[in-house]
Order: structure tokens, then sequence, then C-alpha cells
């Protein structure tokens, strides 16, 4: 046998590729070009296979044996191979996603043997043409939202609107021109009896969502809701959704009722004065000193300047000249923070955390919002260091600085909640444990001789029974938690001019961390990342 063909390529049944090598001794001249996988790829597309899957860990075998052998080899070397479809799907059933690998000479993905996988899969709405033509079109498609169900609008339980204008004590005096004087704060709110505080609205029932299976989604039930127990307020007899005054005082903001607080006015919180625990709201003149505490069950307003001090007030916090907190200071309010800047603070907000200048070098939560920033021309508006968390919203001017200082900004369900659930979980933990240490009780005094066995059965069994309702009353309140947990999904970060490098966003169970400074944006989850998109918003 002699040629000159040293690879000849034939199709076989199946859509299988086979090569026939003819070893070097048979030729009909010495081969005198080098058999390397370049020229095995150049001769497979010159014979117009090139097209085919093709097995390399068998063309380097053959490339190797080529020399030594000494006979005809014929050996399947590679195949055809269609387009691969992956679909998978979220746990909510509301999104598909579709991931289609490239075909290789094999059968390419068309607009049918996709929708054919898809209805295979029983998705039948929100269906996205665009994807389904994109893939055709190039053959191929990454990961993308292929089907998208429609999201129910959820059902909004009793609204709770306050009457009373709280801005004299939560807001500066903004002068003609327009400039904001930090020093006027407007003094403290005060109410006659009869006032009128607060209103309820009836609860908004939702509507009905569809998922990509063509199934009803339900709402979320919009709960009828009574105005929480309060101090010094009574529901007006000539109307059952109306809360008002039954004293006068100042009044305290919370989101289903509101209480009446008496007074405390002080020059300075000091030596002269010691820790101040006041059963309604503090009002200092002047400074609050390093190591000293004020606890208040209604407002406090610090008009000087707080040093590493403690302040803890079941309503809102007022810092008129700011906070200076050389890592000591802790800050918590019930309600809203309000302080012109804070430096070197742990400040905890139920909800928002409102500043003027700068916060610098803190650990912040906020229920709701962290604003800093009051204003787009006198104020400095930046974050710089430490973490700030927030449930729904973090905005700022600057975010991080020129430095690239480690910044750390979380956003998504509330700090307060998250610290809720995790000690519900270890008290239900506790009492479990209890729950077996009484079982192991009853079964050791059934099988004993004490005279005063069932006295001690009845006495567990009472225990037993409070142990159930309290198991039952956390769970419950767990269950409520991680619902409204649900609702922090459109949580953002605003820096409306600056991020800089160093920052590091968290939103839910996603990070994101920025290498380049950026003139300004907002991040906010969509589908599985963070993505970063205007300052105004999405």
């Amino acid at each position: 046998m002699s040629t000159n063909q040293v690879l000849t390529f034939s199709p076989e049944k199946g859509g299988f590729l086979q090569v026939t090598l003819i070893p070097a001794i048979l030729v009909d001249f010495p081969f005198m070009g080098l058999l390397d996988e370049n020229y095995f790829y150049e001769e497979l597309a010159k014979q117009g296979y090139d097209n085919y899957f093709i097995d390399n860990d068998v063309v380097k075998k053959l490339i190797n044996d080529f020399l030594m052998a000494s006979e005809v080899v014929t050996v399947r070397i590679g195949e055809l191979k269609d387009f691969k479809f992956n679909l998978e799907i979220s746990e909510d059933k509301m999104y598909a996603y579709m991931e289609i690998e490239e075909a290789q000479g094999g059968m390419v993905p068309s607009y049918e043997t996709i929708m054919e996988h898809l209805n295979n899969a029983g998705i039948k709405y929100g269906i996205k043409e665009d994807v389904i033509n994109a893939a055709v079109s190039q053959g191929f498609i990454e990961q993308t939202v292929v089907a998208e169900g429609m999201h129910p609008l959820e059902g909004q339980d009793t609204r709770f609107e306050p009457l009373v204008n709280m801005e004299k004590t939560v807001g500066p005096k903004v002068k003609e021109d327009g400039t904001v004087d930090f020093k006027e704060m407007g003094g403290v709110l005060m109410v006659d009896a009869d006032t009128h505080l607060m209103r309820k609205y009836s609860p908004i029932q939702g509507n009905s969502g569809i998922n990509i299976f063509n199934e009803e989604v339900p709402p979320r039930v919009g709960l009828e809701l009574p105005f929480g127990e309060s101090k010094g307020s009574v529901v007006s007899p000539d109307d059952e959704d109306l809360l008002i005054a039954d004293i006068s005082g100042q009044p305290v903001i919370f989101e289903d009722h509101v209480d009446i607080e008496r007074i405390i006015t002080v020059d300075n919180v000091d030596m002269t004065t010691g820790n101040i625990r006041f059963p309604g709201s503090v009002i200092v003149n002047g400074d609050l000193k390093s190591g000293f505490e004020i606890h208040a069950f209604g407002n406090v307003i610090i008009n000087g300047q707080v040093e590493a001090a403690t302040i803890k007030a079941v309503g809102n916090i007022d810092l008129h000249s700011g906070l200076v907190g050389q890592s000591k200071a802790f800050i918590e309010a019930g309600g809203d923070i309000h302080a012109r800047f804070i430096e070197g603070a742990t400040i905890s907000a139920g909800r928002d955390i409102i500043v003027h200048d700068l916060i610098m070098h803190s650990d912040v939560s906020a229920g709701d919002k962290v604003i800093v920033g009051v204003d787009e021309q006198g104020s400095k508006g930046q974050i710089i260091g430490g973490i700030t968390r927030a449930a729904s919203l973090i905005k700022a001017k600057l975010l991080g600085s020129s430095s690239s200082t480690v910044t750390m900004f979380e956003v998504g369900m509330s700090p307060l909640m998250s610290k809720q659930l995790n000690q519900i979980k270890q008290e239900v933990s506790t009492l479990r444990k209890r729950q077996e240490e009484l079982i192991h009780s009853v079964i050791y005094l059934r099988t004993s001789n004490a005279p005063d066995k069932f006295a001690k059965i009845k006495e567990i069994e009472v225990e037993q029974a409070s142990l159930d309702a309290k198991v039952k009353e956390l769970s419950e309140k767990e269950a409520a938690i991680n619902k409204t947990a649900d609702l922090s999904a459109n949580a953002k970060i605003i820096g409306s001019q600056k991020i800089f490098a160093g920052v590091k966003v968290h939103i839910s169970d996603l990070f994101r961390t920025i290498t380049m400074d950026s003139s300004g944006g907002s991040f906010q989850v969509r589908g599985k990342e963070i993505v970063m998109g205007s300052a105004g918003g999405f």
C-alpha cells in the first residue's frame, strides 16, 4: 500500500467522525512535514470537518504513535454536538433562568426548540420573546431571565397617620436667605389636652399575581390593626379612628400611637447632675460630658456638644451641635436621630437617622433610612469609614473618601429586626431545652416511688403549658418579622455626587466592593446581583 495522504477523515453513522492514519513507512515518499496538532487541524479544516467536536486526547495519541506505527489505523476522533439547554427555576416560581451552550456541528437552537423546552418545563407565563430571539440569533446565551411572573400587589395593613407637626422639634430653622441655622431648632413642641394626634385608616387588600407556571400567587392580606397602647392619649369618644391627647405635654410619635410625655430641662449633664434617668423627655441646654448617661422614656434634646457619653431614648434624639464620641459614645433612639455631625460613635435608631454634615468612623444602624446632607448647598453630606446600616435607604452626597478608606454600607432587613430575630431564636432554643428537661423529669417520676410524685408531675405540667404558650408566641413573632423582611426588596444606597474606591455594599445576602472612584450613583438589587444606576434611582 502506498499513498501520500497521511490523514483521511470520514463521517460515521450517528454523527460521529473517524480518521484514518497511514504511518510514515507506507507513504509514497518520505513525509517531510511534521505531524503535529497544527497540521492535524489544518487538514481537518481542509477536508471540511472542522465543525465537529474533536477529542483532543485521541489526537495527541495519534500524533505520538505516527512515526512508530507499522499499519493503517482508523479511530473515532469526534462527533457532532447539539446545543445544550439549561433551565433554572427560582424558589418562588417567579423567574426562569435560561442558559444555552453553543452547538458544535449539531443542531442549533431555534425558536421552536426553545419553546418546546419551556413548555416541557411547564412555563406558560411571562416568556421573554426578545431573549429567545437573541439566543436563536447568536446560537448561545449566558444565564438570562427568560420568563418572569407578575408579582402580587401586596395588601397594606391599617395605616396610621400622625396629625402632629413635628418639624418644630426635629428640623432646623431655615432663614430668609435659604441657609440653615442649627442653633435655632425651634424649641420643644407642646400640645394641649384634646389635640388631635393620630388617625388610622382601614387596611387595603392587594391583588393576586401570576407565577411563570400561570398559577395564581395570592397577595399578603392587609390586617386590621388597633391603636397601640399609649400614655397620655385616648381614642376620641366621637371617632374611633382618631387618637387625641388626654393631657398637656410633649408628643412622642410611634408607628401606631402617640404618647404625651412630661419634660425635664437641665443646663449640663456633668458632675453637678450625675446620670439622668427620667420617665419623660429631657432637654440639655448645654453639654453632655464624657462618661455620663441619659435614659429617657420620651425624647432627648442636647443643645450643646455631646462627648463620649451614652443616650438611650424611647422617642427621638436631637444633637444640635454634633457628637465627638472618641469611639466610646453610644446613642440609641426608638424613633429618629438628628445630628449636625457624628464621629466615633455607635448609633442606633428605630426609624431614621438624619445628619447635616458628616458621619465618620462610626457604627450606624437605622430601622428605616440614613440620610446625610439635609440640603444641597450648606452641608458636606459625607460618610467616611465604619459601617452604616438601614432597612430601606442610605443616602449621602459622598460615600467613602479620596484616601479609599474602607466604608461599609448595608441595607435590607432592619438591623433592629435582625437583632430581634436572633434574640427570639435564642430564647426559643432555651425554652425547648427546658421542655426536654421536664419531659425527662416526668418519665423519671412516673417510674419512681416518691410519695409526692403526682404533685410534682402536676407542677411540671403547669410549667410545660406555660412554656408551650411562650414558644407559640415567640414563633408567631418570628414569622411576622420574616414576613416584614421580605418587603425590604427595594432597599437602595445612593451617593449623589461621588462614590470612592474602598466602599463596600451589602444588600440582603449580596455583596459588592467598589475599586474605582465614580461620579455618583445608586445601588440596588436586580435579579441575583447588585447593580449600579444613576443617583436619581432606577
